[in-house]
């Protein structure tokens, strides 16, 4: 039988695809750490000067959009789905006092995309176990990896 890998199946490669793996799991462990508390300064930093560019945070102050800077969803307001965030930055949406552009409603605007889901870190954490797993099972089923 011949093999794609060209006698790679009789090499004995485990203990560095799990050490290549270990690193790297510490790596981006170390990565959220250190940068997680950079994000909580410049969304409480926002949230002094009274607005927030985060989606789901922060309801009584106003959000902005992230790269116009206009205001999309007034203080107090109800948090904006996915469909209504990007159709009001399309079309220019703008509540502030020196807001210009027309008020369109999201049913008006046209969105390509379907709205994004937001994960919790937890299932952030499954997610990557799982990815670590199915690379484990193909290292495995490739006989990278013996047990």
């Amino acid at each position: 039988m011949l093999s794609i890998f060209g006698g790679l199946q009789n090499f004995f490669l485990g203990p560095t695809i799990l050490v290549i793996l270990g690193f790297g799991f510490i790596g981006c462990a170390v990565v959220a750490l250190v940068l997680s508390p950079l994000f909580r300064y410049r969304a409480s930093t926002e949230v002094t000067y009274g607005y927030t560019t985060l989606d789901d945070s922060y309801q009584y102050v106003e959000q902005l959009d992230p790269i116009g800077g206009r205001t999309i969803r007034a203080a107090g307001d109800s948090f904006l789905d996915g469909a209504t965030k990007r159709a009001r930055i399309e079309c220019g949406f703008d509540l502030s006092a020196e807001g210009l552009a027309p008020a369109v409603s999201a049913e008006r605007a046209v969105t390509a995309f379907p709205s994004r889901v937001k994960r919790t870190r937890l299932q952030w954490f499954f997610w990557g176990l799982g990815f670590i797993a199915a690379a484990a099972a193909v290292c495995l089923r490739l006989g990278l990896l013996k047990v």
